[in-house]
């Protein structure tokens, strides 16, 4: 799922990307997360922070500082019958050209044990300081099955 610059323009300093019952045709897959600049993708020297805590009191966590996407799950996802994700995004100034680019996240999600798993985490592009021109959200293996994703800019005061 992409949204370009016919959602993401200089309209709005921050958006906010809500992911709501998520489901993947795949089992044991992560979300990940891709900017573009310059209409293509960036593959390279993303960093990322996430944890999670069940509904049993466990919680854990994850991160990366040079990986080929930003990973927003810290479990994985999976296609049963029950499974399912939903998400709430901000990206910040997308098209400011001062700052690496940054997106951070929480969710919560239900898992094939099946417990109940709250997560939350951040991730940056620090390469360089260009506007991006989109963002893409994508499954690890096979495809997001179905889910509806919106984008909201918020109003600049």
């Amino acid at each position: 799922i992409e949204f370009d610059t016919d959602e993401i323009t200089s309209t709005y300093d921050v958006y906010k990307i809500f992911i709501t019952n998520l489901h993947v045709s795949d089992d044991n897959v992560q979300l990940y997360v891709q900017f573009s600049q310059g209409s293509s993708y960036v593959t390279s020297g993303y960093r990322f922070a996430n944890g999670q805590a069940l509904d049993n009191g466990a919680t854990t966590g994850v991160g990366e500082t040079s990986e080929a996407f930003i990973r927003i799950t810290r479990d994985f996802l999976g296609n049963v019958t029950g499974e399912t994700s939903n998400w709430e995004c901000t990206l910040p100034h997308p098209l400011g050209t001062d700052n690496g680019k940054l997106i951070y996240y929480s969710a919560v999600s239900i898992n094939h044990d099946p417990k109940v798993k709250k997560e939350l985490g951040a991730g940056a592009y620090l390469g360089n300081q260009t506007a991006l021109d989109a963002i893409k959200f994508y499954a690890s293996a096979g495809t997001l099955a179905s889910g509806t994703f919106a984008i909201y800019g918020l109003a600049k005061s």
